[in-house]
């Protein structure tokens, strides 16, 4: 598969396993009392984790990780903001997906 064909393969995933999220949080510890919490994330069953690590070598950022409370479901998580302003967003734009 060329890198084209990849690329849009590596969409059609994220399309359906994929989720860009922002919570909103109350926080007392921080100046404005709220505090935006940013993240990107692709599930997966563990049997299927290589594909995890095909985007984790794409962006190259942050982890795969258990899903909290499902010990076969594997998460490709981003939450770092910079990682998430800098990668992921300008890939999506990049390619006019979002």
């Amino acid at each position: 598969m060329n890198k084209e064909a990849f690329i849009h393969y590596l969409l059609g995933f994220v399309d359906g396993e994929g989720c860009f999220c922002v919570a909103i949080k109350k926080q007392e510890s921080v100046k404005m009392r709220w505090l935006l919490d940013s993240v990107f994330h692709i599930t997966q069953h563990k049997r299927s984790q290589k594909i995890l690590y095909d985007f984790k070598k794409l962006f190259g950022c942050e982890e795969v990780v258990e899903k909290y409370g499902q010990e076969n479901t594997l998460m490709f998580l981003v939450h770092r903001r910079r990682d998430l302003v800098d990668k992921i967003v300008p890939f999506f734009r990049k390619i006019n997906y979002y």
